[in-house]
């Protein structure tokens, strides 16, 4: 029986959320870069949120090349990309973090320890959510290994990506 028929709510549910957040980056590196001048109270905000964007965006394509690739001599090479940008996104929210947070709550009008109330507020958001997802992560990956004696991550990724991609759970089907 085919796995997508099981769970068509998580998977639409899943490429929605991932469309979103598509969304949502894009948006980070077109508001970063209009406002590079308009935040002096942290210069680094815009910049934060354009290199955040795009790393986000460039990391989830080769996420996308890596799985549609499997058995493609190509497949290694996507998949140690997408390693890297994960391991610099995670860094980079870090810093971010320190920059974000270091000036909350900013002025929004003109003196100097204003910042662009859009580029703030999106930097913020963004911040604010991808460290709740960071949590909400590590909490079912942790809880799920010590209830089910598994590696809970790699399994929900894996089925995600397969059935959301390929139409399969088989590592390394490609549907036609």
């Amino acid at each position: 029986m085919d796995s997508r028929t099981k769970h068509p709510v998580l998977t639409a549910s899943f490429v929605v959320l991932n469309m979103i957040w598509w969304m949502v980056m894009a948006a980070a590196v077109g508001v970063g870069a209009m406002h590079l001048q308009l935040c002096p109270v942290e210069p680094k905000i815009p910049v934060y949120l354009t290199v955040m964007g795009a790393s986000s965006i460039c990391s989830l394509l080769a996420s996308y090349l890596s799985v549609g690739l499997k058995n493609s001599p190509v497949y290694r090479l996507s998949a140690a990309v997408t390693v890297l940008l994960k391991m610099f996104s995670l860094a980079w929210l870090i810093a971010g973090s320190y920059w974000v947070y270091s000036v909350y709550p900013p002025s929004y009008s003109g003196s100097d320890r204003y910042c662009h109330r859009i580029t703030y507020t999106l930097a913020f958001a963004v911040t604010t959510l991808l460290w709740v997802a960071v949590g909400l992560c590590l909490t079912v990956c942790c809880c799920g290994s010590l209830f089910l004696g598994q590696d809970v991550f790699s399994r929900v990724y894996e089925r995600f990506t397969y059935n959301t991609l390929n139409g399969s759970n088989e590592p390394g089907h490609v549907r036609t």
